[in-house]
């Protein structure tokens, strides 16, 4: 039976906050052990704060959805099982209050970079988009530009193919471009973007854009095919 989570009903207001909510039953929960009550860990999670239980028994996991918080789950004095989640994350405004490399700020906490094992592989030509210097495990072409926007050579363009979260004014976690003379063209960039596959490509699935420059005064690319991806914008 699923556990109805209490909302959080305030921001993390320190570096280094621990917060810990108490998970209430649903208005019709029955625990999941037998009558003899919660005995094990296993049980206590799959049961309702209110349970029945056998006292002494302390569990904890980290949550699945949560990376900064654990999973707690008690008998109480008395024999009744207390759910409970604690988490303990950095406060932050945007990803320049989490440390690089190992944090991105989501929702006002620093949590955990995703790790490699967690990504599915890139096809040829594309690479996963960091944050942060973190992996997003979003496959895109290689960004053109510096986090800051800056180019070895012309202006930096900011891609409309980005990382999931990725910050506004942050170039770095998009597919972003450095052209010339990109004034005459409308931003964001295309890079890494859905486009219809050419008769080269036609029987490959879908189709990315690649090499994109501002010309004339609109953008012109290449493609590569890319199997099944489908990023979320189109060219």
């Amino acid at each position: 039976m699923s556990v109805r989570r209490a909302m959080v009903t305030a921001l993390l207001l320190a570096a280094c906050t621990e917060t810990v909510q108490v998970l209430q039953p649903e208005a019709d929960a029955r625990p999941s052990a037998d009558a003899a009550g919660v005995a094990t860990c296993a049980q206590a999670f799959a049961s309702d704060s209110g349970a029945a239980c056998e006292p002494g028994l302390s569990c904890e996991r980290p949550d699945p959805d949560q990376l900064c918080c654990t999973e707690l789950a008690v008998c109480l004095e008395g024999g009744v099982l207390q759910r409970s989640l604690s988490c303990a994350c950095g406060a932050c405004v945007d990803d320049g209050g989490c440390e690089p490399g190992v944090q991105v700020c989501d929702g006002n906490a620093c949590v955990d970079c995703p790790t490699a094992e967690t990504c599915d592989a890139c096809p040829a030509g594309l690479i996963w988009l960091e944050r942060n210097g973190c992996t997003t495990c979003v496959c895109a072409p290689p960004t053109e530009c510096t986090s800051t926007g800056s180019c070895d050579v012309g202006e930096c363009v900011r891609g409309a193919r980005c990382s999931d979260g990725c910050p506004e004014g942050d170039f770095g976690c998009c597919a972003s471009v450095c052209d010339v003379d990109p004034a005459e063209c409308v931003a964001p960039a295309p890079l890494g973007c859905d486009v219809p596959c050419d008769v080269v490509d036609d029987t490959c699935g879908n189709c990315v854009t690649v090499d994109c420059v501002c010309d004339a005064g609109a953008w012109t690319c290449g493609q590569i095919c890319v199997g099944d991806l489908a990023p979320t914008c189109a060219f």
